[in-house]
């Protein structure tokens, strides 16, 4: 009764909320001493509630008789206390060596791990009187101890300061703005429910967000970076004039729709993936765009821009297709490559991509696959594309369903392999932008000196 946690059902099993002293007495109460809260609470009624720091009283009647039970920390409930109860229930004198015991014993535990609350209770004759300082009963002394799985915080990049479980409380609202005010002070999160569940959901959900920001950057990095190097390549390639009736026109809808619809697909597929119980494994310095992201990103753009530039150089011997037929294979080779990559993209470290894939995305992906045959029928008139056989189709199929292998594969791969290079370029950059700076302060310091002051 004296607790505001609370106890409830979940099939068979109990579940306890509340902070974790509540859900440790609650569980200790239900699993060892078999209480039945509900008939608990039809036997008794609460008369008075009372906080006092980290302790808590309560007022209770039954059968006319007022019954008052102490909670909190054992140093606090061992001064209110003369007698205890022993093992047989007979009522005895709690005297001084026996309390200087008590206290040496939880002086001598390690406090960081250990916490010892106290359960005391008397009797008084009516709601208004006042319980004297040592007329207490000290009912049971408990020792919660924390137990807390090895590399669970460094694995899960959470740095666990200080959990306090102590009642605050104000009486109006003038002091209740000030208790808020106080408590944001103390802490980075403030729970106001006692509840940590919520604090585990609200982890949960932000590294959900933040893993699906991820996927979608990954995912349209590999869009862009391959459609603007191997739109590069083929135009250094070109020789001639390009009309805008031929190439030039295929190449915009290609860019059209990989770059624009398909990131519009693949932000609401990513987007949707729900948090996973599975703990991810995280770096102090949160980068948006990681190792393994570069990993698996350059492993894709490297493997599609060589399928590309040999479909498109050597497309007409390898599929024994005419000159309009190997150009309409080029056009829908990237569209079938970003289609099988949105589902590759899912997972950034795991090697199983599917693992908890929606029904739905599944679905989306076949339902994308028909659209570069409907593409193609746009452009027959357009452009002169030549109708692809189911041969050239499934070949198409094939080989961008390889981009799967190629993202199994590369995670066997050291992300330090990928990431050294990365950064030194980036740090290239970073000091070419720098010496650029300089130079134009420079210049645009000395052209001050031509004009009068």
């Amino acid at each position: 009764m004296n607790t505001t946690g609370i106890i409830y059902h979940e099939g068979s099993k109990f579940k306890f909320l509340g902070s974790p002293t509540e859900r440790a007495i609650l569980s200790w109460g239900v699993t060892e001493l078999s209480m039945d809260l509900e008939k608990q609470m039809q036997d008794f009624c609460v008369v008075k509630v009372q906080s006092s720091n980290s302790s808590r009283g309560i007022l209770l009647l039954s059968d006319n008789r007022f019954h008052v039970h102490w909670r909190g920390p054992a140093g606090t409930i061992l001064t209110m206390c003369s007698s205890y109860y022993d093992n047989s229930g007979i009522k005895r004198v709690l005297n001084e060596n026996l309390r200087t015991f008590l206290e040496q014993q939880m002086e001598n535990s390690d406090s960081s791990k250990s916490q010892f609350i106290a359960l005391a209770h008397t009797e008084v004759t009516d709601q208004d009187s006042t319980v004297e300082q040592d007329s207490l009963t000290l009912l049971e002394l408990l020792i919660l101890i924390e137990k807390e799985q090895e590399g669970t915080n460094e694995e899960s990049n959470l740095n666990v300061k200080l959990i306090i479980d102590k009642d605050s409380s104000a009486e109006d609202t003038n002091q209740t703005e000030v208790l808020v005010s106080f408590r944001s002070t103390q802490g980075d999160i403030v729970i106001c429910d006692g509840n940590f569940a919520s604090l585990a959901m609200v982890l949960r959900w932000g590294r959900c967000i933040w893993h699906n920001t991820q996927t979608f950057l990954q995912f349209q990095l590999t869009v862009n970076i391959t459609s603007l190097l191997n739109t590069y390549i083929a135009y250094s390639e070109f020789r001639g004039v390009p009309q805008m009736d031929t190439r030039l026109t295929y190449v915009l809808v290609q860019l059209i729709w990989v770059n624009l619809f398909m990131a519009l697909i693949a932000v609401i597929n990513l987007g949707r993936e729900n948090p996973s119980d599975e703990l991810e494994s995280t770096s102090n310095k949160l980068q948006l765009v990681k190792g393994t992201m570069w990993r698996n990103l350059i492993a894709q753009v490297v493997y599609q821009l060589v399928v590309l530039r040999i479909v498109e150089n050597q497309g007409e011997a390898i599929f024994n297709a005419s000159e309009d037929a190997n150009q309409s294979i080029t056009f829908v080779m990237p569209i079938f490559f970003q289609v099988f990559n949105m589902i590759n993209a899912r997972k950034i470290e795991k090697k199983n991509v599917f693992l908890g894939i929606r029904p739905s995305s599944i679905g989306l992906a076949v339902v994308l696959i028909f659209i570069p045959v409907a593409l193609v029928e746009l452009l027959l008139k357009l452009v002169g594309f030549k109708r692809l056989n189911p041969i050239h189709w499934i070949a198409c199929i094939v080989i961008a369903l390889l981009c799967w292998a190629v993202g199994l594969a590369i995670k066997f791969v050291p992300v330090r392999f990928f990431s050294i290079p990365v950064v030194a370029v980036i740090n290239k950059f970073k000091a070419l932008h720098t010496l650029l700076q300089f130079q134009a302060l420079k210049i645009f310091n000395s052209s001050l000196s031509y004009f009068p002051h």
